[in-house]
């Protein structure tokens, strides 16, 4: 169509538009970002985690507010970047990330992003997977990672999808149940493998849980539809294990900006929906500038705060004490946690020599979960291995570094459990990042001395392999740790990525798993009478045959197969065809057999016959207007 088809009042929107959006050099303001000196500073400092979101209501255009924020090694929120953006189309996402953000971000500090989190927005997720894959990286973001908000998908996603289900005290721990089993994925998962057990193990609870006639209609159906459709297809983009290796990869929620949204939005002087876009911008801004004041505040405040020693204290607190001088809060106590957990841990040398030292770590006993607390998700027992390998310092001295293959000190830059049950030494300050020093936040990217310390220490950690920089030789180490407990048979039961499943309602082989039927006894249940299939048979006997499958699961993994091998547009082509065709085929073959065929009279298909039978003649609903009486005029 012409722009002369346009209507009058359509013209008059796109002009006014125009005329509201028309800068003074006759430019069109399409989206503006913007970030303080004091949020720039910020971001140098802490650049490996962002999350991204957009919030609504806070300008007279109606315009989307795109907020980006990052955690600090304490995890206090830092509100950074903020903009007006026109839609939430995919070219406005695209813009924000290949420009926006690379020019007012410092460019050295983006490369060091590892992590960003957004919420299932179509078209800002597939902008960032588009963008951050090895096939179309940008570089200015280094090796970023997307990945989803488990809250999104967990909490507002299933939790309330499911809420109109539940009636009953045994549909809310069936609800409960698998709202666990969902977070398991998020935060347990270290393998893939892992990932695969423990979702087969998931569809097979809940096909055994549609057996059940005591559950209310809907919830057990809705259930598998929902895993099968909203969960399974991005569990990529939620399981722990594809983020095991990155820092801050313990991190898989973004609802901190929605907390800084919800802030903005409790702000007595918080921008209104009937604000001019400068003004609203203006209000954005001295939120922002107030918060990173606070907690520039706070952090000069608790670099010059140590904890007390007590009569009392036991071994644990007086650590807890002394590291409370230089390390931060959070770090300090997760890595406390570890430690008090590595007496649980026993360990053997397998390989042995001047410069390279392996070691198997395993627990030592292994308990059986409670069903009541646990219910029938997998609890994983893995045997770990740690390397001691001796490097040479970039300043001259002779060093360690240690590597755990539970990469817990490359996601949190802290020691694990398994290296503090090897060597014999209690936490202490030059076992954590420098990332997690107090001093840190107050004095990188401000102290160019510092600054450029704090650089070249990660630069030599990194390239020794990213794990535990110890400043002593392997031999000087080696005559400090524990006793080791010899029983190399053992350890290897275990050493591979699905090691054991201690629950006693799965096994690690899913299709021997007939046990997990087991775990519905915790919640009870009261199976229904199966008429179509052959007595004794349970719901994984019925999986396992292919005659009692639906065309859905039969034929889906040879359809993703064929898919995934039609590259170019000819192949794409020959694929298409061969489902028209299985289509027309399909369609003839119940066009043959149906019914109304029998009735086709010389290619005319012959209408039935006319319903003689009385009928009740349907009433007007309680109180239509058409059975109202009209008031008699008097």
């Amino acid at each position: 169509a012409e722009l002369n088809d346009v209507s009058t009042e359509a013209k008059s929107f796109v002009k006014n538009l125009i005329q509201q959006l028309t800068t003074g050099d006759g430019t069109i303001l399409l989206a503006v970002m913007w970030i303080s000196d004091e949020g720039k500073r910020y971001h140098t400092k802490f650049p490996h985690v962002l999350g991204c979101d957009v919030t609504f209501g806070t300008n007279a255009e109606k315009r989307p507010l795109f907020r980006a924020s990052g955690k600090t090694s304490d995890n206090k929120n830092i509100p950074h970047i903020n903009a007006f953006v026109p839609s939430q189309q995919r070219w406005v996402f695209e813009w924000i990330f290949e420009d926006g953000l690379p020019s007012i971000l410092d460019g050295t500090a983006l490369s060091k992003t590892c992590l960003i989190l957004t919420d299932q927005d179509a078209q800002l997720v597939g902008t960032l997977l588009n963008k951050l894959r090895d096939s179309g990286r940008i570089c200015t973001y280094g090796s970023a990672l997307n990945r989803l908000c488990s809250w999104h998908k967990i909490d507002r996603g299933y939790y309330q999808m499911i809420l109109s289900f539940v009636k009953t005290d045994k549909d809310r721990q069936f609800k409960q149940t698998i709202i666990n089993w969902l977070w398991h994925f998020t935060k347990d998962i270290e393998y893939h493998a892992q990932q695969v057990d423990s979702y087969k193990k998931l569809t097979a609870f809940v096909v055994l849980a549609a057996d059940d006639t005591e559950f209310t209609n809907g919830l057990v159906s809705n259930t598998l539809k929902w895993l099968r459709e909203s969960f399974q297809p991005y569990l990529d983009l939620l399981c722990q294990c594809n983020y095991h290796a990155v820092y801050g990869g313990n991190t898989h929620e973004n609802c901190w900006v929605e907390s800084d949204n919800a802030a903005l939005k409790k702000d007595p002087m918080k921008p209104k929906s009937n604000h001019i876009l400068y003004v609203a911008a203006d209000r954005v801004v001295k939120h922002s500038d107030k918060r990173l004041d606070k907690l520039s505040a706070k952090a000069t405040q608790n670099a010059m705060r140590q904890l007390l020693p007590k009569p009392s204290d036991t071994q644990l607190d007086s650590i807890r004490q002394v590291l409370s001088k230089d390390i931060v809060d959070k770090r300090r106590d997760v890595v406390l946690d570890q430690y008090d957990s590595s007496s649980d841990y026993c360990f053997q040398f397998i390989e042995e020599t001047k410069t390279h030292l392996v070691c198997l770590t395993r627990k030592k006993s292994i308990a059986e979960p409670d069903m009541a607390e646990r219910g029938p998700i997998p609890l994983y027992y893995l045997t770990r291995k740690v390397i001691f390998k001796e490097v040479q310092r970039a300043c001259g001295k002779k060093g360690v570094m240690v590597l755990c293959s539970c990469n817990f000190y490359k996601r949190v830059k802290g020691p694990c459990r398994h290296i503090y049950c090897i060597i014999d030494q209690c936490p202490v300050s030059v076992h954590f990042g420098v990332e997690n020093f107090k001093s840190y936040e107050s004095e990188y990217g401000d102290d160019k001395e510092y600054t450029q310390k704090v650089d070249d220490f990660n630069e030599e950690v990194a390239l020794h392999g990213g794990g535990l920089l110890l400043d002593t030789p392997l031999c000087d180490l080696r005559r400090n740790m524990k006793d080791e407990v010899k029983n190399l048979e053992w350890y290897n039961e275990t050493l591979n990525e699905i090691g054991f499943d201690a629950n006693p309602c799965s096994k690690s082989s899913m299709e021997n798993s007939v046990a997990v039927g087991d775990a519905l006894m915790v919640i009870g249940t009261k199976k229904k009478k199966r008429k179509s299939v052959i007595d004794g048979s349970t719901a994984l006997s019925v999986m396992a045959n292919p005659k009692l499958q639906g065309a859905y699961t039969r034929c889906h993994p040879s359809f993703v197969d064929v898919a995934g091998m039609a590259k170019d547009e000819e192949e794409v082509q020959i694929l298409s065809a061969c489902l028209d065709e299985a289509r027309g085929k399909i369609m003839a073959m119940r066009k043959k057999s149906s019914s109304d065929e029998a009735n086709a009279v010389n290619g005319l298909l012959s209408f039935p016959n006319l319903e003689t039978r009385s009928s009740v003649a349907r009433k007007k609903p309680f109180g239509s207007p058409s059975i109202k009486r009209r008031r008699r005029r008097r």
